[in-house]
């Protein structure tokens, strides 16, 4: 028997002992409320619903009749652009592991993105509905789209024997053998789904965990290894071949689970050509990454692809067809950073950070001697200069009324005033942008790029919080008749208001 196939089968053996041996009971004896989903949420996360609360039976029935009701039907998806699928956010520390895998179902027939925001946890059964966040390219080929915040928590765990509190009878936990058997029945379909839906690695850790604890995604290895998209994340502070070969570390997980341990020094040469078509950029090393650190590493910005919301893709040219994976920007940084100690407000677009990696604009920050820095960037320089943002930036937005309107919002609770919040970026609203920009350090130009939008959010949030605390607070307003009374008591003038 290989020795990879006796691991698997002792790590399967210890997942099924664990769940014969742990009882994990009921916290309340009261039934437990279902989750809620509603529209909107996390501005920075891009939800478009929330699902939040414990997850129990007939939550997948109550998230398809909410996207049926929405026309988030499979007809949306499939289009080859992943900037208009839909997000659900994630706030739940779990629950029912079945529903959260019917969940799952429901989120993979449609297409959509998960998400877990800031200071959000997504636990237990929500966590492996989350692995479910699909993207459906041309031809129905699936690939995942899942995003977690550098301060969000995501946790696995095996499944348990969940017994009703006081119920201990054979029939009682028979039945809850029955169900934690089951799970793992879904999750050995789970993994069918591909490597990169469900890695091997990641249902290996679901079974060694034991339902009492938990195992969280810590670091950039961990969502790298687990196809996990942490964002949103800004650009790392080194220089050009470190950010590289970073980059085709973090990849390697995903395909081969393992990272090279390639040490660079001033006289390492890593990269071996730049490639240029259009805006279409190739960055490609020596020999020296995958197995036996026989390959080359090529990353990718392909602006024209259909998973557009990565940074890239990542491929080890030589090995097979399925090397290829997404590129992330997490994935510049050293393996073993917390994902909690990523910088999270971008100052440069994908395009102008592959230009860093191709070498024709320096790295951001100071940027040390090395054989790959071009003679330019080879001193130190001082902060990386900005580009403006533009009215086709901005465009790229695809801003809506209500997305406008918000944006008017937080530049008046920041005192910028925009004249008015009525979802159109006028004069006013152009004039308040470009004193934000300029207050902020930001290049002036009164348009938003996806990085400044995301450091307006950032900027306003505590205010822009309190703001929707207080309205909620506010009590709610009813529409009602108001008349006058004429002669002999006839009413007369009524209209409709609201009070």
């Amino acid at each position: 028997m290989p020795g990879h196939t006796i691991c698997l089968f002792k790590r399967l053996l210890r997942g099924l002992l664990a769940l014969t041996l742990a009882v994990v009971l009921a916290l309340t004896l009261s039934p437990a409320m279902a989750a809620s989903i509603t529209a909107g949420g996390d501005a920075i996360m891009q939800c478009d619903a929330t699902l939040e609360g414990e997850i129990v039976a007939g939550d997948a029935d109550k998230l398809r009749a909410f996207a049926k009701t929405n026309g988030w039907e499979r007809a949306f998806a499939g289009s080859g652009d992943t900037e208009n699928i839909k997000t659900l956010c994630l706030n739940s520390r779990g629950g029912n592991f079945l529903e959260g895998i019917e969940i799952g179902f429901v989120l993979g027939g449609i297409g959509m993105r998960t998400a877990v925001g800031p200071d959000r946890t997504c636990e237990s059964a929500c966590a492996l509905a989350f692995m479910y966040g699909t993207f459906r390219a041309f031809e129905d080929i699936i690939k995942p789209e899942r995003r977690l915040h550098p301060r969000g928590k995501l946790g696995f765990h095996a499944p348990g024997l969940v017994v009703p509190q006081g119920d201990y009878t054979e029939t009682a936990v028979n039945d809850a053998y029955r169900v934690a058997i089951q799970s793992i029945e879904k999750l050995a379909q789970m993994r069918g789904m591909g490597g990169s839906m469900f890695p091997q690695d990641l249902f290996l850790t679901i079974l060694g965990t034991p339902p009492e604890d938990m195992r969280y995604v810590r670091t950039v290895q961990d969502a790298a290894a687990w196809n996990i998209e942490v964002f949103p994340v800004a650009e790392p502070q080194t220089n050009r071949q470190t950010a590289i070969r970073n980059a085709c570390v973090n990849a390697q997980s995903m395909t081969a689970g393992t990272g090279s341990n390639l040490t660079l020094s001033a006289d390492t040469k890593l990269v071996e050509s730049v490639e240029r078509d259009g805006r279409i950029i190739k960055v490609t090393t020596v020999p020296t990454f995958y197995i036996e650190g026989a390959f080359e590493c090529r990353l990718s910005l392909d602006p024209n692809s259909a998973q557009r919301s990565h940074l890239g893709k990542a491929e080890y040219l030589g090995a097979d067809d399925l090397t290829a994976a997404a590129l992330y920007r997490s994935h510049l940084f050293p393996s073993d950073t917390p994902i909690k100690d990523l910088p999270t407000q971008p100052r440069l677009s994908d395009a102008q950070l592959f230009e860093a990696l191709a070498g024709t604009r320096p790295m951001p920050g100071s940027v040390t001697t090395t054989a790959e820095d071009p003679p330019a960037a080879r001193t130190s320089i001082g902060p990386t200069p900005l580009i403006p943002a533009t009215e086709a930036d901005e465009a790229r937005l695809a801003l809506d009324r209500a997305a406008r309107r918000e944006i008017q919002r937080r530049l008046t609770l920041l005192d910028f005033d925009t004249g008015g919040i009525d979802g159109d970026l006028g004069a006013n609203s152009r004039a308040a942008l470009r004193q934000w920009q300029q207050a902020s350090g930001l290049p002036v130009s009164g348009f938003l790029n996806a990085a400044q939008h995301a450091r307006l959010i950032a900027d306003s949030r505590e205010v822009y919080d309190r703001w929707q605390a207080a309205e909620r607070a506010k009590p709610k307003k009813r529409r009602v008749k108001v008349c006058q009374r004429g002669p002999l008591g006839v009413l007369i003038n009524c209209r409709m208001e609201w009070r």
